[in-house]
């Protein structure tokens, strides 16, 4: 029966159609793994903007920890400001 079968699907229209359906069967692989293949190309750029702009938001946490802690010393270090208006207002010392 097997033999029949290949012998009927390499003849005329009907080896045209199985071949055909073949070649479209591949197309469609093809094209799925590229879909993948693209996705994860995509995600990879995702993460790498996501990483960077983590890395850009962490230096301005870090510049105004560095701010804050100047404002705090200039705070601890002058004694005029310790008075209690001053202190309301310790992130800017030099309103006081």
């Amino acid at each position: 029966m097997g033999m029949f079968l290949t012998l009927w699907a390499s003849q005329g229209l009907a080896g045209k159609a199985f071949r055909l359906a073949g070649y479209v069967a591949l197309a469609g692989i093809v094209f799925a793994f590229l879909w993948l293949l693209w996705g994860d190309f995509k995600q990879g750029l995702r993460d790498e903007g996501a990483a960077s702009e983590r890395e850009a938001g962490q230096a301005i946490v870090i510049d105004n920890v560095e701010k804050a802690n100047e404002a705090a010393e200039r705070v601890r270090s002058d004694t005029a400001a310790a008075r209690a208006d001053c202190l309301r207002d310790a992130g800017n010392p030099e309103n006081c």
